[in-house]
């Protein structure tokens, strides 16, 4: 077995930390739902520009998507 792909199964944290317990636990959901939604509409108007695609697009047949 490769040790740098080893996963060891463990169980959900015991305490989310003093920031996010009690009722600021909601606000810290919708802060890390509105920054993951944010990561991925950058992500794709970066990679998803036209210039970007004209750049790859010799590469465009050895793609999986």
């Amino acid at each position: 077995m490769n040790v740098l792909f080893h996963r060891t199964r463990k169980g959900p944290a015991r305490h989310p930390g003093p920031a996010c317990g009690g009722t600021s636990a909601g606000l810290c959901r919708i802060m890390r739902d509105v920054r993951d939604a944010w990561y991925e509409t950058l992500f794709y108007s970066v990679w998803g520009s036209p210039w970007v695609r004209w750049f790859g697009r010799k590469h465009e047949g050895g793609r999986t998507l």
